[in-house]
């Protein structure tokens, strides 16, 4: 039978096994993470670790909750060396840009066991397959794209958007500008483009440095609404764009 358990909580499931002061490294945790919960994405569960560890930067970006959050402590910049955070000597950990935690919906929940059957959970998983592959070569959507990975701890998927949503990508393409790019492995909806608006709106305030910020929804099937929604925004000036992909499938003799 499958179960869920949210990823922050496996992380602190992890800091429980060390001791004040031990050093490990982001390596030791994948061990430890593909030994107790095989099921976990690992790009996810380093996600997650930037999110708990005190003194990266980017952590503000996953809405770290103070106190609860505040688990590891870095050693050196840029590297993979970490302790528990000691509260009595260690700087004070960064949260939000004005200090404020950002209130949101309940963390997102990580599958860490066999999905469970019915229709939604394989969506939800060929979703992330569809994600995946993109992920690999953004350059498939447009030429000359890469991930966006100018912030240390985000590498352009799942990146977050405040709270405890994320876009499925952020791109950079070749012109210099940022592309959300929000994807959906069946029909994109209309209600799909109000997500992708506040996204572009965060992006174009915490990422894009005053350069130009637009948006891509893929997905199999284009709805009659999403369309009609996309209209008025593009004759005037807003730059999204609508896309669908295909799959195909064959065999062929051994």
């Amino acid at each position: 039978m499958a179960y869920e358990k949210p990823v922050r909580a496996i992380l602190r499931e992890f800091a429980a096994t060390k001791s004040q002061g031990e050093v490990f490294t982001r390596a030791d945790m994948r061990a430890w993470l593909q030994a107790n919960y095989p099921n976990v994405r690992l790009n996810t569960f380093d996600r997650q670790t930037t999110a708990l560890t005190t003194n990266i930067e980017s952590r503000k970006f996953w809405n770290p909750k103070p106190v609860e959050d505040d688990v590891f402590f870095r050693l050196r910049p840029n590297a993979g060396d970490l302790r528990l955070y000691d509260r009595a000597s260690d700087p004070t950990p960064i949260y939000a840009t004005n200090g404020a935690v950002i209130q949101s919906e309940p963390e997102d929940i990580e599958e860490i066991s066999e999905l469970p059957e019915g229709g939604s959970s394989q969506r939800f998983a060929l979703e992330h397959h569809l994600r995946d592959f993109l992920a690999k070569d953004v350059s498939l959507i447009e030429p000359g794209m890469k991930l966006f990975s100018e912030i240390e701890g985000i590498d352009g998927v799942e990146v977050p958007m405040g709270g405890s949503r994320s876009a499925d990508l952020v791109a950079v393409d070749a012109s210099g500008n940022l592309v959300v790019i929000e994807l959906k492995v069946s029909r994109g909806h209309e209600r799909t483009l109000g997500q992708l608006l506040r996204y572009i709106g965060y992006a174009a305030k915490e990422y894009a440095s005053g350069r130009k910020v637009r948006g891509i929804i893929i997905a199999s099937e284009i709805s009659s609404d999403l369309r009609l929604g996309v209209e008025p925004l593009v004759a005037g000036g807003f730059d999204v764009k609508l896309m669908t992909y295909t799959l195909t499938f064959g065999l062929s003799p051994a």
